[in-house]
């Protein structure tokens, strides 16, 4: 199974195919690692930079799926 990778404190940016936050680059606030019988993932909370719009509101921070960056 494949371990994630992503860590408090470190820098992400927005993959382009994720509309919302392509390319805007932000802090990860905080890493929850996920996992079941033959996966793992990460939960994110990061903070944005800048505002990115999400659901049509300028947001500052977002809680995603790691796959999202």
């Amino acid at each position: 199974m494949p371990t994630t990778n992503l860590r408090t404190g470190e820098r992400v940016r927005g993959a382009e195919w994720f509309h919302e936050i392509a390319g805007a680059v932000g802090t990860v606030v905080r890493a929850v690692e996920v996992n079941g019988d033959d996966w793992a993932a990460q939960d994110l909370l990061v903070r944005f930079d800048r505002p990115v719009v999400i659901f049509s509101e300028p947001q500052w921070t977002s809680f995603h799926s790691a796959h999202n960056f």
